[in-house]
């Protein structure tokens, strides 16, 4: 009842827009959040070392145990910033390949994406920002392909999707990866559609949209 007095929803992704119109029968505007993509922008983009990162809050949603136990099997390095209740069982499982780094500075946090190989995401998440930063500094993505990430990632292009949240569909993920080459600057091309002045532009248009509307009616 409440929903229905509401003048405009701002939601932050189609994800969501469609879970409004399923439970409140509302329409939203999808204004995308800002990503500070800016901070990126260095020399160091050109850099690139043999791991795959994660960047996450280390909670059960977040479905980091299934990257861990992907590359368990895999082999190959991963480093997974970040921290949560998850963190004392990943410790339980993670092989030596796997480096569970805690809690970083940001400044730390950024210099690992931007030398990662790429950018491992298995969560379902309503937008997920650090998809955006990650592709920012020129890496792609390998995703859950449902939630945000089908909205801010490019499959093929930018990043790839696998379908089924599963230590089996994130390997199979990661070998297809391994065969395929994606340009950096597609990669920052496209993170810049979620940039802070793309933001604030689309921010502004609405507010002024609205002003001139109600403005009319009175």
């Amino acid at each position: 009842s409440a929903a229905q007095k509401i003048d405009y929803f701002l939601i932050n992704s189609t994800e969501v827009k469609n879970r409004l119109e399923k439970h409140y029968k509302r329409d939203g505007i999808v204004i995308y959040p800002p990503v500070d993509v800016e901070r990126f922008k260095t020399e160091s983009n050109l850099k690139k070392e043999d791991y795959y990162l994660i960047v996450s809050r280390l909670s059960g949603y977040k479905k980091i145990d299934l990257a861990v136990q992907a590359f368990n099997k895999l082999g190959k390095k991963l480093k997974v910033v970040g921290d949560g209740p998850q963190m004392d069982y990943l410790k339980t499982i993670a092989a030596p390949n796997v480096e569970l780094l805690g809690r970083l500075e940001d400044k730390k946090v950024t210099q690992l994406i931007i030398n990662c190989k790429a950018f491992i995401f298995p969560a379902l998440e309503d937008f997920g920002i650090v998809v955006v930063e990650a592709q920012a500094a020129g890496k792609p993505v390998i995703a859950f392909g449902q939630g945000g990430s089908k909205e801010t990632v490019v499959d093929g292009k930018t990043g790839l999707f696998f379908q089924e949240q599963t230590p089996k569909s994130i390997i199979e993920a990661v070998k297809k990866f391994e065969t395929m080459k994606f340009d950096p600057e597609v990669c920052k091309k496209q993170a810049e559609k979620f940039s802070e002045s793309v933001f604030k532009k689309n921010m502004i248009e609405f507010v002024s949209k609205v002003v001139k509307e109600r403005s009319l009616k009175i």
